[in-house]
């Protein structure tokens, strides 16, 4: 297993913390969360969300869902 941003969540997070829209990994807002973006080599790219379905705070990776990727 590489140490892509998604291996590293699907490893530390909890199934329903993970989403994705397409390439965009979504992690909700977490202490472990947090933690994996302060270490991600590219923090400066992901933005925070609000979302209306489950009312809480998301974080929004552009194009870190790997099995988007793999599919290709």
């Amino acid at each position: 297993m590489d140490n892509s941003i998604y291996n590293i969540a699907v490893e530390k997070m909890e199934i329903g913390e993970i989403s994705h829209y397409q390439s965009d990994l979504y992690l909700k807002v977490t202490q472990v969360s947090e933690k994996i973006i302060a270490e991600y080599e590219f923090k400066q790219s992901v933005r925070m969300f609000f979302s209306e379905v489950d009312k809480c705070y998301w974080f929004d990776i552009p194009f870190a869902f790997d099995p988007f990727w793999n599919k290709k």
